[in-house]
């Protein structure tokens, strides 16, 4: 009897053993794979050559100040200039990976992402008194796409965590900052500055499905469809035009694509040109940008005189353009190497024929770390 109590007791402890070191593996492998999160990046790791790790390193005005995210104190970091002084000062100041600003315009606060233990969430910051607040929470990616001009809609497209619990992967999901309701609206979306429009796909994959809007002064109602298809891409600045990108008839799965412009005044829709990412501004003279071809040249079209001409080749190195917050323009980027800690911004209106440099970035001068 005695010895079968020694051997239990033997069992026992080798179990707990056994259990006592899994969970110090499980928290071990959980800790190395947070610290492969973008949060987790140094100095080191730019200087030997890798890449800034951000969903989109991107440039957005308000008030004459162009917001930018970039890694030049070892980590992501917002960052704030303009073109009268071409100096740039950090706006973020946390030990977090930060990316992605976005600004509301009429409510003067910055939106961006912020990285900490392997999840990703939405935070604000107030551009006057410098209060921030999380606005996700949750095991997810999250990153902010658009954001209402008086700031009460977010919309945000939000990945599968880590741990592949919860979460889905591609998702769009928008925020009513007053009510605090959040709509899960597909797998692409936009939304128009002038009016609380959301346009939407259900459907997932290459293929043309259907487009939808949502109306925001009515939370309850129904989702109407429009004759569009395809993947909901901008609304023009008088939120009259919304442009979609289709793929191509003759074209393999996600292959080449095509730029449908729809009027929502008059329901038709009209083929405009092939590309991809591609924006609307401008007030009456709208301007479109799109990506083109393997080589991603950028190429200017004119609605007015439905001409187009190439800009210049992104090459991997500039980000895709962003329109500013009023419409009438658009940033974008050029880094002058894959770690991104110089560069130059550059900027176009609507009255302008090209593109042009309104502002420089670079870590060892002109930036304040």
């Amino acid at each position: 009897m005695k010895r079968t109590h020694t051997y239990l007791t033997q069992i026992t402890l080798v179990l707990l053993v056994m259990v006592a070191l899994f969970v110090a593996i499980a928290v071990y492998v959980r800790s190395v794979v947070f610290r492969l999160a973008p949060g987790g990046d140094s100095w080191e790791h730019y200087q030997s050559g890798g890449l800034f790790v951000s969903a989109s390193p991107s440039a957005t005005s308000v008030r004459g100040a162009i917001y930018f995210a970039s890694p030049c104190t070892g980590k992501g970091d917002i960052y704030q200039t303009s073109q009268e002084t071409r100096d740039a000062t950090r706006v973020t100041s946390s030990l977090a990976f930060e990316a992605s600003p976005l600004v509301a315009r009429d409510a003067g606060e910055l939106f961006f992402s912020r990285e900490i233990d392997g999840f990703r969430h939405i935070w604000s910051q107030d551009l006057t008194t410098g209060e921030q607040n999380q606005q996700t929470f949750g095991r997810y990616q999250d990153d902010p796409l658009q954001v209402s001009s008086d700031a009460r809609y977010l919309l945000f497209s939000r990945g599968m965590t880590y741990e592949f619990s919860s979460g889905t992967i591609g998702s769009t999901t928008l925020l009513d900052r007053k009510s605090n309701h959040i709509w899960e609206i597909g797998v692409a979306a936009a939304m128009s500055p002038a009016s609380p429009l959301v346009a939407y796909t259900k459907g997932d994959g290459p293929d043309n499905h259907a487009v939808w809007i949502l109306d925001l002064k009515g939370q309850a109602s129904e989702p109407s469809k429009l004759e569009a298809r395809g993947i909901p891409l901008q609304f023009s600045p008088d939120g009259r035009y919304l442009l979609t990108s289709r793929l191509k008839a003759t074209a393999a799965p996600y292959g080449e694509r095509e730029i449908w412009l729809y009027d929502l005044e008059t329901a038709k829709d009209k083929y405009l040109l092939d590309g991809y990412t591609t924006l609307i501004f401008g007030k009456s003279n709208y301007k479109v940008i799109a990506l083109q071809g393997e080589q991603q040249t950028l190429v200017l079209y004119d609605l007015q005189s439905m001409l187009q001409a190439p800009l210049f080749a992104v090459q991997g190195l500039r980000t895709v353009p962003r329109t500013t917050n009023d419409g009438q323009g658009v940033l974008l980027i050029e880094w002058s190497n894959s770690r991104m800690l110089a560069g130059k911004i550059w900027g176009m209106t609507s009255e302008d024929q090209g593109l042009r440099v309104i502002s420089s970035i670079d870590c060892g001068k002109s930036i304040n770390p």
